[in-house]
C-alpha cells in the first residue's frame, strides 16, 4: 500500500485501489496463523523483523511463469575478517524480443532493493542502510536478450553495493558461512528475487588481527566505511584506525579494500588538503 503509484505506473491511474481486496496476502496469513507466537505479536520479539517473509525461500517472491528479469548477486567467495564486503547486483533482461525498464537506483538506500543476510548460526536479518535516500527514478531500458548475445551487453545493468555496515551495526563480524539474497522491486508490480549467494568470512590470521578486531568493529569505523570517508571529528578515531589498517596490511585484501573503499579520503589525509571531499556523503 506504500507504493500504489508503482502499480498504477504500469497498469493505469487508480488501478491499484480498484483492485485492492482490503485483506492480508496469503503469505501474510500464513505468518499470522502459523508463525512463532512471539514474532507474530507486535513487539513480542525485539529481534524479529519479518520471520516467515525473511526465510531463504521467500514465499512472497515465488514467480509464476517467465520472469522478465534475472537478479544475480556476485562477489568473491572468501573475505578476510574485517575486510569490507562489497557485492555486485546484476539485473539482466530475460525476454528475447521485449525491452524492460529498470530503475538504476539499485541501492538499498532507495528502497528498490531489499537484501537479506543469513548468519552462520542460521538467523536471517534484513540489511538496513544507515540512511534513506529520496529521489526521482532513474530509468534505463534493458535491450531484449536476443539483441545482446555477448557476455556484457545492453541487456544488463550492474551496481556494486556495500553491505559490511548498516543501521544494525556490522553484518559480517563473525567468521563462518553467510548467505545473501536480494529482492528487486521494479516499476509496477515487478518483484524479482535472486538466488542465495554464499560467502565465507575467515578466522583471524593471527592473535594481532584478533585483537585489532575489538577496535575495528565499532560505530566510528563502520560509519567511516559507510560514508566513504568523513572529516567529522566524531569519526576521527575510526578514520585513524582505517588508515592504520590500510598501512599495516597494504599487501593484503584487508588493507587494500579498506583503502579502495574511500581512496579520496586517504589521498586528502596524505597530502594535508583542507578541501572538502566531493565524494563524501558527510
Amino acid at each position: 500500500m506504500n507504493y500504489d503509484w508503482r502499480f498504477d505506473q504500469r497498469n493505469g491511474d487508480g488501478t491499484f485501489w480498484k483492485r485492492f481486496a482490503f485483506r492480508f496476502d496469503d503469505e501474510e496469513l500464513i505468518h499470522l496463523r502459523h508463525g512463532n507466537r512471539a514474532s507474530v505479536i507486535m513487539g513480542g520479539d525485539p529481534w524479529s523483523s519479518g520471520s516467515h517473509l525473511e526465510t531463504p525461500n521467500l514465499a512472497m517472491t515465488q514467480i509464476e511463469g517467465q520472469a522478465p528479469l534475472e537478479l544475480m548477486i556476485r562477489s568473491k567467495q572468501y573475505f578476510d575478517l574485517m575486510e569490507p564486503v562489497i557485492v555486485e547486483l546484476r539485473l539482466r533482461n530475460l525476454l528475447n524480443f521485449t525491452p524492460v525498464a529498470i530503475d538504476k537506483r539499485a541501492g538499498p538506500e532507495y528502497g528498490g532493493v531489499v537484501v537479506y543476510i543469513q548468519n552462520p548460526d542460521g538467523h536471517v536479518i534484513q540489511y538496513d542502510p544507515v540512511m534513506c535516500a529520496v529521489g526521482t527514478p532513474e530509468m534505463q531500458m534493458l535491450a531484449p536478450a536476443a539483441a545482446a548475445p555477448e557476455q556484457q551487453g545492453p541487456d544488463r545493468y550492474s551496481k556494486e553495493i556495500f553491505l559490511s555496515y548498516g543501521s544494525s551495526d556490522f553484518y559480517f563480524d563473525q567468521p563462518g558461512q553467510y548467505r545473501i539474497r536480494a529482492v528487486y522491486q521494479g516499476p509496477g508490480d515487478v518483484l524479482i528475487p535472486s538466488e542465495a549467494h554464499s560467502i565465507r568470512i575467515g578466522v583471524p590470521a593471527s592473535k594481532e588481527v584478533d585483537k585489532l578486531a575489538q577496535d575495528f568493529f565499532t560505530d566510528t569505523v563502520g560509519l567511516a566505511l559507510y560514508l566513504q570517508g568523513s572529516r567529522s571529528p566524531f569519526l576521527k578515531k575510526g578514520t585513524d584506525l582505517l588508515q592504520e589498517v590500510a598501512d599495516r596490511y597494504k599487501d593484503k585484501p584487508l588493507g587494500q579494500r579498506s583503502r579502495s573503499r574511500w581512496p579520496t579520503a586517504f589521498h586528502a589525509r596524505s597530502t594535508g588538503s583542507k578541501r572538502a571531499n566531493p565524494d563524501s556523503r558527510n
